[in-house]
């Protein structure tokens, strides 16, 4: 592929985004893309395939726009009734990166930043691979923990054994892996990521600045 990366933009790949949905992730997302820009770098935020009305379909795709500029900052929508949903995992993520890419080619990035969790993770490896630019991926959290934690018996499961071999993939396909606290980078290092290719980036700091990406 014949492509030319614009030096300081950063595409930001993200599970969910506002205005369709506010919780803790997307307030999150928002903090990084503003601390980035105070930095001098270009950011647009791309929202993975599907989203939002496969996971919330009484927001119908007539009324999500494609694009989207929120503070300023341009967002990327990809709606899809069925998505995430009625996908299987592989198909899924080869869907997500045949739709990612053009958009990806449009904005001609540097860098590929990605948020949790696989899903959108892994098509963006893959992609930033393909066209020889760096990829970043922000491990916000183990959601096949979360998912122990509500669920008797389900850690040590074939599918919580799958999810943490998936977000590993992630961290070893990455050029840079950005953790939420101390004990995630410490388990990181025991699954074999060199510790410098990890950096802690809490909820709430305002250190997006710290990251090398230019």
């Amino acid at each position: 592929i014949d492509y030319v990366p614009r030096i300081g933009k950063i595409v930001y790949n993200v599970h969910s985004s506002l205005p369709y949905v506010t919780s803790g992730y997307t307030i999150r997302t928002e903090s990084v893309v503003k601390s980035l820009i105070k930095s001098d770098f270009e950011v647009v935020v791309n929202c993975r395939w599907g989203f939002p009305t496969d996971k919330y379909p009484e927001k119908s795709m007539f009324n999500v726009n494609e694009i989207e500029d929120i503070d300023g900052v341009k967002h990327i929508f990809s709606p899809d009734e069925k998505g995430i949903r009625g996908s299987r995992f592989r198909d899924y993520c080869q869907r997500s990166a045949d739709n990612m890419l053009p958009k990806i080619m449009q904005e001609s990035p540097s860098v590929i930043l990605a948020a949790s969790d696989y899903s959108i993770g892994l098509p963006s490896a893959h992609i930033a691979k393909e066209l020889g630019i760096p990829f970043i991926y922000e491990m916000r959290g183990l959601w096949a923990f979360s998912r122990s934690a509500n669920n008797a018996g389900y850690e040590g499961s074939t599918q919580y054994k799958m999810l943490m071999r998936l977000e590993r993939q992630c961290a070893e396909l990455a050029s840079m892996v950005v953790v939420i606290s101390s004990g995630m980078k410490a388990m990181l290092m025991e699954w074999g990521i060199p510790s410098e290719k990890i950096i802690i980036l809490t909820n709430g700091s305002e250190k997006s600045s710290k990251i090398s990406i230019k």
